[in-house]
């Protein structure tokens, strides 16, 4: 049945290699791969996110990362329509005890097929089920009991609505992916008639003064429908956020330090908002090593407590920060991937450290606090037997509220 063979069956690479009539490969219209980014992932930095805000046309960002990019470009990196972090709308997503997202109200594990929508006024996430069978007139958040109308509910995921979690349409992947070709482009060192010809060729693209389309772009090929997970050279390059300035009040004096947050945003997120809502408030220094550390932020005391802001430990944050002078602040964790609230304060370099704790800040004022803290005796667990207690931490500036 095949062409060429005596076989009574077409084999797929005779489908798809050869022209068969109306179905053939000849004859199919042969559009771009499609790479469905999955709900739980931030349209710009390709990941999952931490703090997620959406568009009202249901494009998610995390926010550590869209803030840089709109106080830099003020566009939709998907659209490349004008935004603003006015636009945005804080969403809050729910998640079961395996830590998978599901819907508040039926519980079900949202999967790729499930049709997500939030309420713009509230930020609550649902199942799109439990909104159309369980919301009578008026509409009234499921969680909250407030008022809503119809035109507040903002689709993230619906099938019939793939197109745009399609991340290769992305205008930012297009505009990397251009700038990457036009790289490599500029690197080609030849010579002889291969010069001449590159040459020709470019004069020639001059004359006719035809931009290169994104859409023309070759790319590698990688395995069917999946993410296009970016080396975060876009995203990182966009990240200039001002520092943050904070006072940490001991019962031994105050602490003033500088938070690097264009280099750790997430840990500076989540230290900023941990103070602001008194988590840090009247907790210990439970631990204390002479020439090495002090240790803080478990409310429970032991070292072995604490949790972020975001409800869940959050990833590391390696630059090109070091451990290399006294004073630096830096996240405690119990491997990779695992930091929660506690951070620690260095009494001296500790280099040996670097690559497995983020460096999120550093101390300006109040060396002489640490002093204090390094002379206070300690048990055989390393606890300081005299409380040195953080009686609170207080905000000076905060870069997170002024773009927000």
């Amino acid at each position: 049945m095949g062409k060429d063979t005596d076989k009574m069956y077409i084999t797929h690479s005779e489908w798809t290699q050869l022209n068969f009539g109306a179905g053939g490969f000849k004859n199919r219209k042969i559009g771009r791969e499609f790479k469905r980014l999955p709900f739980d992932c931030c349209a710009l930095y390709l990941l999952p996110f931490e703090v997620p805000r959406c568009t009202r046309d249901g494009l998610i960002f995390d926010l550590v990362h869209i803030v840089p990019w709109i106080k830099k470009h003020g566009t939709n990196p998907v659209t490349g329509a004008k935004l603003s972090t006015a636009d945005l709308i804080p969403l809050h997503f729910h998640k079961n005890a395996e830590g998978k997202y599901h819907d508040p109200i039926t519980f079900k594990v949202f999967s790729e097929n499930t049709h997500i929508v939030a309420v713009a006024t509230t930020g609550h996430v649902y199942a799109y089920e439990s909104i159309d069978e369980l919301i009578i007139k008026p509409m009234r958040d499921l969680m909250t009991d407030e008022p809503f109308k119809r035109k507040d509910l903002i689709t993230i995921q619906r099938l019939s609505l793939q197109s745009q979690r399609n991340c290769e349409t992305h205008k930012h992947v297009e505009d990397e992916a251009t700038r990457r070709k036009h790289a490599i482009d500029s690197k080609i060192n030849a010579t002889g008639s291969t010069a001449r010809i590159l040459a020709a060729m470019n004069s020639s693209k001059a004359e006719k003064q035809i931009p290169i389309a994104p859409s023309f772009v070759s790319k590698e090929k990688n395995a069917y429908n999946a993410a296009h997970y970016s080396d975060n050279s876009a995203a990182s390059a966009f990240t200039s956020m001002d520092p943050a300035t904070a006072r940490i009040k001991t019962n031994l004096g105050y602490i003033e330090v500088q938070l690097f947050c264009s280099v750790a945003p997430k840990a500076c997120y989540n230290f900023v908002q941990l103070a602001k809502k008194g988590y840090h408030k009247n907790v210990i220094f439970h631990r204390s090593i002479k020439n090495f550390m002090v240790q803080t932020g478990d409310p429970t005391g032991t070292g072995r407590g604490g949790e972020s802001y975001y409800g869940h430990t959050f990833a590391d944050e390696f630059k090109s920060l070091s451990h290399n002078e006294r004073g630096i602040l830096s996240m405690a964790n119990k491997g990779p991937g695992t930091n929660n609230s506690q951070f620690f304060i260095t009494y001296k370099q500790c280099t040996h450290l670097d690559g497995k704790h983020s460096i999120f800040g550093k101390v300006t004022d109040g060396l002489d606090v640490l002093d204090a803290m390094v002379k206070i005796e300690v048990d055989k667990n390393d606890k300081p037997k005299q409380l040195i207690t953080m009686l609170d931490i207080e905000i000076l500036v905060d870069p997170f509220e002024k773009v927000l």
